[in-house]
């Protein structure tokens, strides 16, 4: 190699402390080989380096670190021209020193702001970043430019935030999304069955095992279904299912209500029985069978999450079905007659699935 060609070595993981020692080597590798011969080569190595998944997460967090120093960098460019003079005569190791001091201050200052920039979920700079919840946790995530999505238990979802869209994929589970206003960058949320588009809103957008759920708590929301040109404009108050790219129609409900399972309790506004089960079993902790004779019986009610049982066994107080309990499982059936003096679907007020609306 000529004496004049500059050389980036390739990380060695044996001299180094840690894969975060190695992540920080790769980016100024990366970086100070720009523009030489080796550039390409010590890509495709970088690349190779990245397939393991712990290496990919260091350099996602030392980039994120990185990215916080640029103030600080512009900050130090601006140093008064006497200043920089003074330290060029200075001894070559002095300065080096220096310069490691000053590097050294400038991570410090903005190790405070990594930790804050660590913490948005739409800053990625290898891709989309997933996101899961267990089925015993909800969790919320924040956006940089002002956007929170709550997640419910049992969801995942992927975000992927870019200079001209704002993306979310539900992959599965329940969310809330609550979109800041950017009408240079729409907020699309992509499902299986078709997606959800926005510029600033409220709503939750559910997954389901045949298509999805929208129900808008505020603003205006547009779902279109996979594959069709044809699209469903929702504002507050309004809620639309797709089944198998199929609308069911729009039809009101409480704004109020909208995802309340973020305050412990499912509401269930002239739902399915068989919908009740599939929310409630979904959570994991109970499991709702529904006899076929009586899935599509409506009903409407408000469930808490700490006295599931309770609740479903009222049902039997005012509609025609009987519901046993073995253990966590709860069977729903068709029995001979119906609750005399109620419609189906009716909750008298002083039920006791009426106090499960939390009026306690």
């Amino acid at each position: 190699m000529n004496s004049d060609t500059h050389s980036s070595p390739v990380p060695d993981a044996s001299a180094t402390g840690g894969i975060d020692d190695d992540a920080v080597k790769w980016h100024l590798a990366l970086r100070d080989s720009q523009g030489t011969a080796e550039h390409a080569a010590l890509q495709r190595q970088f690349r190779q380096w990245l397939e393991d998944a712990s290496h990919r997460a260091a350099y996602e967090a030392c980039m994120r670190d990185w990215a916080r120093l640029d103030p600080l960098r512009d900050h130090f460019r601006a140093a008064p021209a006497a200043s920089v003079r003074a330290a060029a005569v200075r001894p070559r190791r002095r300065v080096r020193l220096l310069g490691a001091a000053a590097a050294f201050a400038m991570a410090l200052a903005a190790a405070g702001l990594a930790w804050q920039m660590h913490a948005y979920a739409d800053f990625a700079l290898l891709g989309a970043r997933q996101f899961e919840t267990p089925l015993q946790k909800q969790a919320a995530l924040a956006m940089r430019d002002g956007t929170r999505v709550d997640m419910d238990v049992g969801t995942t979802l992927r975000v992927a935030y870019s200079g001209q869209r704002r993306e979310v994929t539900l992959e599965s589970g329940v969310a809330f999304f609550d979109v800041a206003r950017d009408m240079q960058r729409p907020f699309v949320i992509h499902t299986g069955a078709g997606e959800v588009s926005v510029l600033g809103t409220a709503f939750v957008v559910q997954r389901l095992p045949d298509g999805l759920r929208v129900d808008v708590a505020r603003g205006h929301v547009r779902v279109t279904p996979a594959g069709r040109a044809e699209a469903v404009d929702l504002t507050q108050g309004q809620s639309v299912r797709l089944r198998h790219r199929q609308f069911d129609g729009v039809r009101p409900i409480d704004s109020r209500q909208v995802a309340a399972w973020r305050e412990g309790r499912l509401v269930f506004d002239r739902d399915t029985l068989g919908d009740v089960g599939e929310a409630i079993s979904r959570r994991g902790v109970w499991t709702v069978h529904v006899d076929d004779s009586v899935r599509q019986l409506p009903v409407t009610l408000a469930v808490q999450l700490d006295d599931v049982a309770n609740a479903l066994q009222s049902l039997s107080d005012i509609l025609p079905v009987a519901v046993a309990r073995s253990g966590r499982v709860l069977t729903i059936s068709a029995r001979a007659q119906a609750a005399v003096g109620q419609g189906p679907g009716q909750i008298d007020p002083q039920s006791s699935v009426s106090r499960a609306r939390g009026n306690r």
